[in-house]
């Protein structure tokens, strides 16, 4: 299947990404050096194979469909099995020699991931290219080397620019492992220290410049300023999926195949245009609204779909004797969204967009109802159009790549409080929301706050039986800070959108004296189904 090109509304699906999932459990070793050059031995016998595919692939669509340009594909990405499972014998040696353990660990960890990172610019280019894998499960306990390989992630992820880390704190089964929430709420406020003290680079200027340009448009008052932020390539999870083709959160779980080939689809301003063209049609009643967003969403997820497995034929195509089927891997049916602006600074591929055609103002009355509604209908509209749907399988509500979300936090339409309540029907969480570090809050009282708002999210996803993460861009300010200042975020991989910083009522009072939390929040009773 081509992609429609009668549609007008279907010139804003993308491709966010094609995802090779690949089992390095295989390459693990007690010694370092033989473990990376195992692991860059896989890279270097796939991902030309894989790099190949896609190319063939995409090329094919843009000749067959008119209105499909070079930014069709945003993202290759690759998932790799959880580095923690990969890494833990040679931490373990590492442990025994003795000396200064982490710090050596950290080096070890940072030389493998930067060779993983090189071999896969190698083969794939630098530009839209993502690592998922810097990865661990730790929602009931933490073994010694599992701990050394938390401490050592804000050290790995400041000094690459494309490798993405997720941690499972919890699952509904076995609650909320809170040591390990307090521990990554420590390296989420290591990292923004290290990012404070980093200049932003100067390779990004241009771009810089017309992301001030479009902001202004629709916020002429703004003051924009560009931050680093290494915590964007983080994100803490309950319930992870390990299938999940997106970053942070993206690995390859140990049950899955040797390879899989998994998809995620762009394309919030696909149903944003599809709700605006059966209002103006005169169809104002639900029904005929969420069949218009099933049936847009059917169409972009069997569009991916038969790329998925075009993919997969086309890496066969050139070696038959690869370990993988169509059958390995998913469309993710998630509509994620984008910061893209029009001429006059207004929201073209966003959710918050999305919600607001159905009459409400993101951040006011009727906001969560209208989250349920087009959440809940992307996902009936795009299952059967799947081979197999898996990952997060929702919608994404991202605050800084969402310029429909940023302009809601802007014009103070919305807060922390409800944004968070919002995440309890979207498909995955907190995510890429800015907040403040007062200059004059200690790192410890920023801790235990980070950690609190872990904690409420994990609950979320392990009462209600859901995907839920925290992925969280901490800002430190001065007191001084202007209410009409802009944060441009920038990363290993480019901008990463651009949001103000919400209000959070009385913040400082609402921080915890110290971290009560030791041990393990349990399962809700609702998890005995046996």
């Amino acid at each position: 299947m081509s992609i429609p090109t009668t549609n007008p509304a279907m010139r804003y699906f993308r491709l966010r990404t094609i995802t090779l999932g690949i089992n390095i459990l295989d390459c693990s070793d007690p010694n370092w050096e033989k473990m990376t050059e195992k692991i860059k031995d896989k890279l270097e016998s796939i991902l030309p194979v894989f790099n190949e595919a896609v190319e063939t692939v995409i090329s094919h669509e843009k000749e067959v469909s008119n209105f499909i340009d070079e930014k069709f594909l945003q993202t290759k990405r690759i998932t790799l099995t959880p580095l923690e499972l990969v890494t833990r014998a040679a931490i373990r040696e590492t442990i025994k020699k003795g000396g200064p353990t982490l710090e050596n660990v950290e080096s070890q960890l940072l030389s493998l991931t930067q060779e993983i990172e090189k071999t896969a610019f190698k083969f794939l280019g630098r530009e839209g290219v993502f690592i998922g894998g810097l990865s661990a499960r730790v929602e009931k306990g933490i073994t010694p080397y599992g701990r050394h390989f938390l401490k050592a992630i804000p050290r790995v992820l400041t000094n690459t620019n494309c490798i993405n880390s997720s941690v499972n704190v919890a699952t509904t089964k076995n609650g909320v492992n809170m040591d390990a929430v307090k521990l990554m709420a420590d390296v989420v406020a290591e990292i923004a220290e290290i990012d404070h003290k980093t200049p932003p680079p100067e390779t990004s200027e241009i771009a810089f410049d017309r992301r001030v340009d479009e902001i202004r448009r629709r916020h002429p008052n703004a003051n924009v300023e560009k931050v680093v932020s290494n915590n964007a390539k983080l994100a803490i999870f309950a319930n992870a999926p390990i299938d999940n083709p997106f970053m942070a959160g993206g690995y390859h779980g140990s049950p899955e195949a040797e390879y899989t080939v998994n998809v995620g689809i762009s394309g919030a301003g696909v149903i944003a245009k599809a709700i605006k063209t059966e209002l103006e049609r005169g169809n104002k009643d639900l029904g005929h609204i969420t069949k218009t967003i099933k049936e847009y969403a059917h169409i972009m997820v069997k569009a991916a779909e038969s790329i998925r497995q075009r993919v997969i034929r086309q890496m066969l195509n050139i070696n038959d004797k690869l370990p993988l089927t169509i059958h390995d891997g998913i469309v993710d049916l998630s509509i994620a969204s984008t910061d893209a602006r029009d001429e006059e600074g207004n929201p073209v591929d966003s959710m918050a967009r999305a919600f607001e055609m159905v009459g409400i103002k993101v951040g006011g009355p009727g906001t969560l109802a209208a989250v349920g509604l087009i959440v809940d209908s992307i996902k009936k509209g795009g299952v059967a159009a799947a081979m197999y749907h898996g990952g997060l399988s929702g919608a994404f509500i991202p605050v800084s790549e969402d310029a429909g979300m940023a302009d809601a936090i802007a014009f103070e339409h919305l807060n922390f409080e409800l944004y968070m309540a919002m995440t309890g029907v979207c498909s995955v969480g907190i995510d890429m929301i800015p907040i403040e570090w007062p200059e004059d809050m200690t790192r410890d009282e920023f801790t235990r706050f980070v950690g609190g708002i872990i904690a409420d999210e994990m609950i979320y996803g392990v009462y209600n039986g859901k995907i839920t993460s925290v992925r969280l861009l901490p800002i430190k300010t001065s007191q001084n800070i202007d209410p009409n200042t802009w944060f441009v975020f920038l990363g290993g991989a480019g901008l990463l959108g651009a949001s103000p910083i919400p209000k959070i009522r009385k913040m400082r009072e609402k921080v915890p004296k110290e971290w009560f939390f030791k041990g393990r929040i349990g399962g809700p009773i609702q998890s005995l189904r046996d």
